[in-house]
């Protein structure tokens, strides 16, 4: 009678450890793991699903090494997600098999580091389309290399610090378009080699500082290209048509004043300085020196944990096979 108490026990403990591997407010199917209204991101979220997807849910966070347990996945979707804060390291753990697609998100900070050491083949793409951030923090996106398209597509963004986007190498195409910016510091895009096509389109800038596109023009050359952009005609913006005057062959299409009113639908190429700046004087445009934060770590302590815990459940598993067989 003991032993076959044993026996179902331990039947009923490989049926929920050995069958099950789920993460706790998603299903799965074949290689898809699809999770609905979340409210937390789940940790640890372990899955052999090849396509990962988080809809209609309300994160506080998404937290340093979120995928360290999802070893094969090669797509991700986040679609109708609140994301409070994505900290650093967040995605730092994927292999260089994945795409990354956030869909109607509403976002409030990307910190430092949170997209670094993303290498990736040169068939995928990230796109970040239809949502809203608060702020992009300094090297929010560091040393990102690989992706055939990186797109923001139809995003608002309050605010981009200086060096958010640093070090892209090795990308098809760079792609922001459709995109209302608040403001924009000077270098925010920086540090951009081999990158066969970079546009930024359909844009509207409250405040865009200086040492940004000047120098996306100096390193893209012909492949770099900034068009139909509305702006905010003041003193801030003397550097842009100073910049398109002295033959750096920045040239200024289809840019136009969308503030002050008495400015309103005007051509920025079409004004001088004065016109810009008629009484206040002309911020400095200095260049601010690049700081990378400290390099991700991937959480040594909590994978050696998860590889204890998966070697005990293989092994009980091993043992109910033993008994049933």
């Amino acid at each position: 009678m003991a032993i076959l108490t044993v026996l179902i026990l331990m039947s009923a403990l490989y049926s929920v450890t050995c069958q099950t591997s789920c993460v706790t407010g998603c299903t799965c199917e074949l290689n898809r793991m699809t999770c609905l209204q979340l409210t937390a991101f789940p940790l640890p979220f372990i899955t052999s699903a090849t396509i990962v997807e988080i809809f209609l849910s309300s994160l506080p966070e998404i937290p340093p090494n979120a995928f360290k347990d999802v070893p094969n996945v090669e797509n991700i979707y986040f679609r109708q997600v609140d994301i409070g804060v994505i900290r650093p390291c967040a995605f730092t753990s994927l292999g260089n098999r994945v795409s990354i697609n956030m869909e109607l998100c509403e976002i409030g900070t990307i910190e430092a580091n949170a997209f670094r050491n993303i290498h990736v083949a040169s068939t995928k793409e990230f796109s970040l389309s239809s949502s809203t951030i608060s702020r992009i923090e300094s090297y929010a996106f560091n040393n990102i290399q690989g992706f055939q398209l990186f797109r923001m597509h139809a995003v608002d963004v309050d605010l981009i610090q200086s060096f958010a986007m640093y070090k892209f190498s090795n990308i098809r195409e760079f792609m922001m378009a459709d995109m209302n910016i608040t403001e924009m510091q000077s270098s925010a895009i920086e540090d951009f080699t081999n990158i066969r096509v970079m546009d930024i389109y359909h844009a509207t800038f409250t405040y865009l500082e200086c040492n940004t596109l000047e120098k996306l023009r100096s390193q893209m050359g012909s492949n770099f290209s900034f068009h139909s952009l509305d702006v905010n005609c003041d003193c801030g913006l003397v550097w842009l048509l100073d910049a398109s005057q002295t033959g750096s062959g920045l040239r200024l299409e289809d840019i136009i004043c969308n503030k002050p009113a008495s400015l309103r639908h005007v051509h920025l190429r079409n004004l001088t300085s004065t016109d810009l700046c008629s009484s206040m004087s002309v911020p400095n445009c200095e260049s601010p020196f690049p700081v990378p934060p400290n390099s991700c770590k991937r959480g040594d302590s909590a994978v050696n944990q998860l590889v204890s815990n998966v070697f005990i459940i293989s092994l009980m598993c091993f043992s109910v096979n033993m008994f049933v067989y």
